[in-house]
């Protein structure tokens, strides 16, 4: 039985022929249910080499499809991360005890209604310390865009899917989600296809000989520019509060 490489070799050489079409459907694929590592990465600078004067046009194919795709799963895991959520507070509310006509038994036999301050004593100073799906969650709210362009740059075997899953599964702002997705895998087959055209059918021996240390590089620059810019707001003026 052909491995499951194989059925995507196969695969990604049937779409490749279609020309910009394959490529979008390849990226399609890719990023959302049929994993293809790689392939479409291979079929644009294929054809870039192949066709110069349509690099631009199969650069934006594969953009558009993968971004497409990204949006299928990031929806699903959305949907299903709120439904989870919300039979997790359901399940609380129809667990948690029923305080209306609750008393407490006094010393000398009576009993008295059970309010909020007899049953649940105060603590000052006491506050809940978040969940660790709080703290991704805030985490991610600070560094969405960031942390989704980084993983739209780097090539495989950079989880991506994975990424795409948790952001929507914490529901991530759909807008950023989308604008980071976009910069960066715009940025991502735009380099494919000036491989292609650069150097022809040597592009993917190229990107397979460079790929470690371009992916450093690019992650490095976008940790830098990330930290320059929370710098520059750190040290922007607050602004001046209306009076009421």
């Amino acid at each position: 039985m052909p491995s499951l490489k194989a059925l995507s070799l196969k695969l990604g050489h049937v779409l490749v022929s279609y020309g910009g079409v394959g490529l979008f459907s390849m990226s399609f694929l890719d990023s959302s249910f049929a994993p293809l590592p790689g392939i479409n990465d291979l079929g644009l600078i294929v054809l870039a080499s192949q066709h110069p004067a349509r690099a631009p046009f199969y650069a934006l194919m594969s953009t558009v499809g993968s971004l497409l795709g990204c949006y299928v799963i990031y929806g699903i895991a959305r949907g299903a991360g709120k439904l989870a959520e919300s039979r997790s507070s359901s399940t609380k509310r129809t667990s948690a005890p029923s305080q209306k006509g609750n008393s407490a038994l006094l010393t000398n036999g009576t009993s008295a209604p059970l309010t909020n301050e007899t049953s649940v004593p105060a603590t000052k100073g006491n506050s809940v310390p978040p969940t660790t799906g709080t703290r991704v969650r805030r985490w991610l709210e600070r560094n969405d865009f960031v942390t989704m362009l980084v993983m739209s740059l780097l090539p495989p075997p950079a989880p991506l899917k994975v990424s795409v899953i948790t952001a929507g599964a914490l529901r991530m702002n759909a807008l950023h989600f989308g604008a980071a997705l976009l910069l960066g895998r715009s940025l991502r087959f735009a380099a494919d296809a000036w491989l292609g055209v650069r150097y022809g059918a040597q592009g993917e021996a190229y990107l397979k000989k460079n790929v470690g240390w371009i992916s450093l590089l690019v992650i490095l620059v976008i940790i830098g520019l990330t930290l320059l810019s929370r710098w520059w707001k750190g040290h922007q003026p607050a602004a001046p509060e209306d009076s009421a």
